[in-house]
């Protein structure tokens, strides 16, 4: 199993599709509640642990595991969780007195099990209200820029800090070259109002503002305050993927967009089988939630063929 930090060497000495400084940007912007969602996709494919890595060739963050790994891609590993690491989270004192009358015999996956409690997720919960979790990982980060950094000068990959005027008109012609002026003047005229996905987004946040309002009060600092939360990322960060000049930086918050719209339909569901929302609100919301998931899905095919230019 490799630690937070580590960089896996692939067996083709390819440049990444962007710069140091694209890099260094993407990896500071990323929350490190979405980097704990990636490497949780991972451990949930039944193995014990998983990554959130940022893959020097591509130059996105993604879900990893050895089993993932592409042998001719470079990673760097950003974050790593395990079974062995987690805090599980009791949801009342009698579960955890109860569990003591069983833990001679039974171990606590089994005893969840035996209960018909859900384990993964009740870690789930436990590591993303852990500050100690969090402020350890703030101290990581040093560690892996330094790694970034080293990895971009060993294959010779150009150090770009800022950009001059000259050098970027210069790009602007080459990038006009190859996508042809339209589209990038279509690109920088967009205002991502007037967006399907934005409006939909918007939709959906303003129905999920309303009922957290009837939540009990013991939730707000559990679901309910998760739930507008990455409710609240997906129209941010479709707003902030039409600021920017390359596609890579688009398809980046799209993807941020995506994963709290996974994360919604989860805390909706938990919403559903706490009973504070009857099964046509669930069924509504979590169809809402797909929709906007589809949407990204045929922007997603748009931006791959864009990747790393200006869209």
């Amino acid at each position: 199993m490799l630690s937070d930090g580590t960089i896996i060497e692939g067996n083709e000495n390819v440049k990444p599709l962007i710069s140091l400084q694209e890099a260094s940007e993407t990896i500071k912007q990323y929350k490190m509640e979405n980097l704990f969602e990636l490497a949780w996709e991972a451990y949930s494919k039944e193995w014990d642990h998983g990554y959130a890595w940022f893959d020097f060739k591509n130059g996105e963050i993604v879900s990893g595991h050895e089993h993932l790994i592409d042998p001719k891609h470079s990673y760097l590993i950003l974050m790593k969780i395990s079974e062995a690491e987690y805090l599980f989270e009791w949801d009342d004192y009698d579960e955890a007195s109860d569990f003591e009358k069983f833990k001679d015999r039974l171990s606590l996956r089994d005893w969840c099990e035996l209960k018909g409690i859900d384990h993964r997720e009740r870690i789930r919960d436990g590591v993303l209200r852990d500050p100690q979790r969090w402020n350890e990982y703030h101290q990581l980060h040093s560690k892996l820029y330094t790694g970034l950094n080293d990895w971009y000068r060993k294959h010779n990959v150009t150090v770009q800090t800022e950009y001059s005027t000259q050098s970027s008109q210069a790009n602007k012609k080459v990038r006009n070259g190859q996508l042809g002026e339209s589209k990038e003047k279509d690109y920088f005229l967009r205002d991502f109002k007037t967006l399907t996905l934005y409006k939909k987004a918007v939709e959906l946040e303003e129905i999920i503002d309303k009922l957290a309002e009837s939540f009990p009060q013991e939730e707000k600092y559990r679901l309910t305050d998760q739930l507008i939360r990455c409710t609240t990322s997906i129209g941010a960060n479709v707003a902030e993927s039409n600021g920017g000049q390359y596609a890579g930086r688009e398809r980046y918050h799209l993807g941020v967009a995506f994963s709290s719209a996974n994360e919604v339909r989860y805390w909706v569901e938990r919403a559903f089988r706490k009973t504070y929302i009857d099964q046509v609100t669930f069924e509504r919301l979590d169809e809402m939630t797909q929709e906007l998931r589809r949407i990204m899905g045929g922007m997603f095919k748009r931006l791959d063929g864009l990747k790393g230019e200006s869209a």
